[in-house]
């Protein structure tokens, strides 16, 4: 055998053992699904930076109106080092949080109720009926003479922003649980709290948490303009700044900045309740 022969004899991979072609086909198709969605994304991302790039240098009149990439890229990494982008992103996330947390577990927990119990429905869907169409912002006045312009003030207009739509689904999750679950778990002897707690919420768990993941993004965007109202800190409150002095840089800066701030709270919050939504189905 020549040495070439020999070498190539020597580098021939090992054939694939029983059950490796699979994972490894597995694999492969998991990296072109990842590729092929990258390419979805970033390909029409990239065509509108270079658009809007090529728009803003065509005509120098629009700059302050538009902006340009390079102009919003100084401003990010100003926005940054300034060390306000860490402080209002913190100051929002803690009003929205606090308002969508009291909002899941009282929408949550008042929505099963009235689904099951009759003295409770009739008693709680009529006002909710009454005050769901009012908007959150007409809120604002009362809330801010009662409570004045602070966290609370903030935090219970995020709760009123999120509890109605937690409500209804939670309502409408209890009334559609199977009654047989309901008759199964009397004939072995549960009370209504263990029936509640061991049937309802884990029949009612998928929509209670699809509820709960639209309502964080419904509460995050509502965060922005409560504080656009009235606020001395936040996003919404950079956003304000930003645009009365016709920053055009620095109001695109705090869109990408509250866009990218969903995104992940939004997959944060899928991620949580991806075990339980596994357990529940």
């Amino acid at each position: 055998m020549s040495f070439l022969a020999a070498a190539e004899s020597d580098t021939e991979p090992a054939p694939l053992t029983v059950g490796e072609a699979p994972a490894r086909q597995g694999w492969t198709k998991y990296a072109t699904a990842v590729r092929n969605r990258v390419v979805a994304v970033l390909a029409p991302a990239a065509f509108a930076v270079v658009v809007w790039w090529i728009v803003g240098l065509a005509d120098h009149s629009i700059v302050g109106v538009i902006s340009t990439p390079t102009g919003v890229l100084h401003e990010i990494t100003s926005y940054a080092r300034s060390g306000n982008l860490a402080t209002d992103v913190v100051t929002s996330l803690r009003e929205a949080l606090l308002g969508w947390a009291a909002a899941v577990v009282a929408g949550g927990a008042t929505g099963l109720l009235a689904s099951r119990i009759r003295v409770v429905r009739y008693g709680l869907v009529p006002i909710v009926e009454v005050m769901r169409p009012i908007s959150p912002i007409a809120w604002l006045g009362p809330f801010v003479l009662w409570f004045g312009v602070d966290l609370f003030s903030k935090a219970a207009l995020i709760f009123v922003l999120c509890f109605f739509t937690v409500f209804v689904g939670a309502f409408d999750a209890g009334t559609k649980v199977d009654p047989s679950l309901v008759d199964a778990g009397r004939m072995l002897g549960s009370s209504r709290l263990g029936i509640g707690l061991g049937v309802i919420v884990p029949a009612s768990f998928r929509t209670l948490s699809n509820a709960a993941r639209f309502s964080i993004t419904a509460a995050w965007g509502g965060t922005v303009i409560v504080e656009m109202i009235g606020a001395s800190s936040g996003v919404g409150y950079r956003l304000l700044q930003f645009g009365s002095v016709d920053n055009a840089s620095g109001v695109i800066t705090v869109m990408l900045v509250v866009g990218a701030v969903g995104v992940v709270l939004d997959t944060l919050i899928g991620a949580v309740l991806a075990g339980p939504l596994k357990q529940y189905r």
